[in-house]
């Protein structure tokens, strides 16, 4: 994602034609979130946007949009991280500070009153129970300059890929769908992607050697798979705990 100048998101937000179709269109074409630096810190400052699609808060029911950054923001609290409407208008946005390195997906939900948290009873299921109601209302950041990604629940995410962070150059071809002969999603029943399969030939006749590897509702089944395959378990193996950042459905 592209560096900008302290200010860039501040300077969107106080023109006169702010949440004009312009001045949507030319945040589009500069891509959310908004990342700029911050003087004086290593960290890097994230503006996202959101167009309200049913106008300002006299003529649209929505009336908070949650922010779902995945191992960043708290999705174990009645008051997670959200969005505020710039009143009269149809911009939501919010701001936050991440350190330059770092990748990662998230996403946007939008509710309305029916869908705002209900009075805690001090029961620990209660909160759960809610926040998983609201993944059918899971989107995918429209503004964001990534085609987006899907999870293991279905739900469409956003990715993040910050100046320093770790490149991922021969992950490139899988992103665009060009993967390499061998490798494909792998869906369940119900037509949710459940992982990535990767297969090749190995041994004489061609036999396929099976090493399984799984996180969640990771899958890898592989063989003589190329460089993908290769550095993405050197960098898990690199890593304390064995965490990879490339688990891209789920």
């Amino acid at each position: 994602m592209v560096r900008h100048p302290a200010g860039a998101a501040a300077a969107l937000l106080a023109e006169n034609e702010a949440g004009s179709p312009a001045w949507w269109q030319r945040v589009a074409e500069v891509g959310t979130p908004i990342v700029e630096e911050v003087p004086g810190f290593p960290h890097l400052k994230l503006t996202f946007f959101w167009r309200d699609p049913q106008g300002d808060e006299s003529t649209s029911p929505i009336c908070r949009v949650y922010l779902d950054i995945n191992g960043v923001t708290n999705h174990h609290s009645f008051s997670p991280a959200s969005l505020e409407r710039l009143p009269g208008s149809d911009i939501w946005t919010t701001s936050l500070q991440q350190a330059n390195d770092w990748r990662g997906s998230y996403s946007l939900i939008p509710v309305n009153a029916a869908q705002l948290p209900p009075e805690p009873t001090g029961m620990p299921e209660q909160q759960r129970e809610w926040w998983c109601s609201l993944f059918p209302f899971t989107l995918a950041d429209p503004l964001n300059p990534y085609a987006p990604h899907g999870n293991a629940r279905g739900m469409r995410l956003s990715g993040i890929h910050l100046p320093e962070a770790l490149s991922q150059h021969d992950w490139r071809e899988v992103d665009s769908g060009r993967a390499p002969k061998g490798m494909k999603s792998i869906f369940d029943s119900n037509g949710k992607a459940r992982g990535l399969a990767i297969s090749g030939a190995a041994g004489s006749g061609g036999q396929k050697v099976q090493k399984r590897w799984r996180c969640r509702w990771w899958w890898c089944w592989t063989g003589k798979t190329g460089q993908p395959r290769c550095r993405y378990f050197r960098y898990w193996n690199s890593k304390p705990g064995g965490r990879a950042c490339r688990l891209r459905y789920g």
